[in-house]
Order: C-alpha cells, then structure tokens, then sequence
C-alpha cells in the first residue's frame, strides 16, 4: 500500500497538468501505465449510441495498430460490443476478465489477430470506467507484455483505486475547459462580424483576443500597438495613461 501511495504522489502532478492539453493527458497516461507496470495504457471513448469506439492518449501503441483498430478492430473487441447495460458503470474498476473470461477471449479473432501482435495478453488486464452518459463511455485500460501474463495485479489495482476519483475529476474539468474553449471560439467568431474594432483584455491588462476589424487598426501603426501582449500607444506618456485606464476598467468590472 505504501508502494502505491508514493506512486499516486507522483502521478497527481502530472494529472491536474493534463485538463484541457491533449498532450499532457498522454503523459500522464504514460506515467501511469509505468507505474502500474503495464506495457501498453490507453483511453477508450465509446459511443453507444453509433456503437463507435475511438482510442486517446495512447501510451505504446504503433500507429498501424491504431489505425487497424479504427478501421476494423473495433468492431469485434469482445469486451466493448455488448448492450450498454452490460457495460462497467461509472467509478468502478477490476481486471477485464470479470467481463469476459480469458479463455474466451484468447479463442477470438481480435485475440488473436490484434492483442497477440503487439506483443500483448489479456490476462491481468486492467479496466477503469471513468464517466457514462446516454451516449458516452469512458475508460482507461491497462495492457501487460506476455510475458509478465503472471505477474500479481493487486499493486497496479491498488494504485488505480486510489488514482480514480483524481482522474474522474480531471476529465471533468478536461470536459468543462472544452466547453468553455467551444464557447469562446463562438464568442471570437462573432466578434469578427462586428465592424468595430474590438479587443478583450484580462484583469491584468493582458490581451485574450482582437477582432479582425482591431487588427487592421493596429496593422496601419495609427496610434496603437501591441507590445508584451499589452495595448500601448506609440508615446510612452499615452501608454502609461490607456494603461491606467484599463486597469481602472478591469477594477469596476
């Protein structure tokens, strides 16, 4: 136990780094699969409702294989077509061969034809659902060599165990920040409509976004200029008063 609580100290980091940047979530997912000792971890988004499954974040996985399972594999991946009430609900975990046994899943096509390529089994294989919605399932899932096929899981799953409820969080602030990005991405859209020049400052006077029309402006060097990501004049006299003022503004806001 003491083995896994220095393993999530670590991992935690590199967790709450993660929301929001698709990059760090992939180094998160590879920190995580090392120190639960499995050879290959990965996301698995599945849509139930288009019976649609795409795989995120992947740690040690060739891009052909990728592609394979995209196209074809999928499809037949044993341990995901099933009716949605058979799938593991949300906030629970274990070894996937309490879904499936497997002996029944070494007796596959998707067995045989794709775990087994990659260098991979099934045995010992770790799932963790995450989030369920009407038509969304996500999961993390935790593959070992073949060689290490008996190798004790209860170290990994103890760690999972306490990773959990940290990782559900993340990928709801992950979800809130997507959210959010979609709404600005709006905002900016309908921001270049406006013939006004427009530009939108932080509290600190820092610049989130300038409008198309704002652009032009500060393109023909009239008056204004963006420097150190702030909006000054061309006299340092005026930038230090429009800087008073956006401030002041920022303070009644």
């Amino acid at each position: 136990m003491r083995n896994a609580q220095k393993a999530v100290q670590q991992l935690l980091p590199l967790l709450y780094q993660a929301p929001g940047n698709e990059n760090a979530w992939a180094r998160f997912i590879a920190s995580f699969s090392e120190a639960t000792e499995a050879a290959q971890g990965l996301f698995v988004h599945h849509n139930t409702l288009d019976l649609q499954t795409s795989l995120a974040s992947c740690f040690n996985m060739d891009e052909q294989f990728l592609n394979s399972y995209e196209k074809y594999f999928q499809f037949i991946n044993p341990y995901i077509n099933v009716h949605p009430s058979q799938l593991p609900k949300s906030g629970t975990l274990g070894l996937l061969n309490e879904l499936i046994p497997d002996m029944d899943v070494k007796k596959t096509e998707f067995f045989n034809d794709y775990v087994m390529p990659q260098g991979l089994t099934v045995q010992n294989a770790i799932r963790i659902t995450l989030q369920e919605s009407d038509s969304l399932h996500t999961s993390i899932a935790l593959h070992y060599a073949n060689d290490k096929q008996d190798h004790n899981p209860e170290n990994a799953l103890a760690i999972c165990r306490l990773m959990l409820p940290h990782i559900q969080t993340a990928l709801q602030l992950h979800t809130k920040i997507g959210q959010m990005k979609s709404r600005l991405d709006h905002l900016i859209g309908v921001l270049d409509t406006i013939s006004e020049g427009v530009i939108l400052l932080d509290k600190s006077g820092h610049i989130i976004e300038v409008n198309a029309t704002a652009r032009h402006i500060i393109e023909a060097q009239d008056g204004l200029q963006i420097s150190q990501n702030t909006l000054q004049t061309m006299l340092a006299r005026e930038s230090n008063a429009l800087t008073a003022l956006t401030h002041k503004v920022a303070k009644t806001a």
